[in-house]
């Protein structure tokens, strides 16, 4: 199935899409929509160049590929922007990110080991147990990193509840 390795190419594109979506308003809230508008020039020219060679030599693969390039080159230079403005280090940036990552790959590792060791084969019970199984994963290790670091998490996570319950 080659379709497989690029869906899973694509993963990546989404969680970079994820954090280079933030920076819109950020250029637009500092009155400076001409940042975006060059990363996306600089975005379209990089992946002209490379989308045709890079689906030539790996198909579908190289496709997605071609299109993750891209986005990893306007994240880094759309986060050197937002340093500037908003005048940030990047160790505060990258802590903040690297908590995150943390957390989706431990929530990653305890789902494979759950899979292979507990949940044998595949059925929409077992993939509902693992959905379920995520979300506790990754809520329980944030509400952990919040009590250790002092990030008040629970506060957050309650208000979020609070918020849903008055509507």
């Amino acid at each position: 199935m080659p379709m497989v390795p690029a869906m899973q190419a694509l993963c990546i594109f989404g969680v970079t899409r994820s954090v280079a979506a933030t920076m819109g308003p950020i250029f637009y809230g500092v009155e400076k929509p001409k940042i975006q508008t060059k990363l996306a020039i600089i975005q379209l020219i990089i992946l002209a160049v490379i989308i045709y060679p890079l689906t030539v030599r790996w198909d579908i693969l190289g496709t997605s590929l071609a299109i993750i390039i891209p986005m990893i080159v306007i994240l880094i230079l759309g986060i050197r922007e937002v340093k500037n403005i908003l005048a940030f280090e990047y160790k505060t940036f990258f802590g903040i990110i690297g908590i995150l990552i943390a957390a989706v790959f431990l929530m990653i590792l305890s789902l494979s080991l759950a899979k292979m060791l507990l949940l044998s084969g595949e059925n929409v019970a077992n993939f509902l147990l693992l959905v379920l199984l995520g979300g506790i994963i990754y809520s329980g290790t944030m509400y952990l990193w919040g009590k250790v670091s002092g990030h008040k998490m629970g506060d957050i996570i309650s208000e979020i509840l609070n918020a849903y319950r008055c509507q």
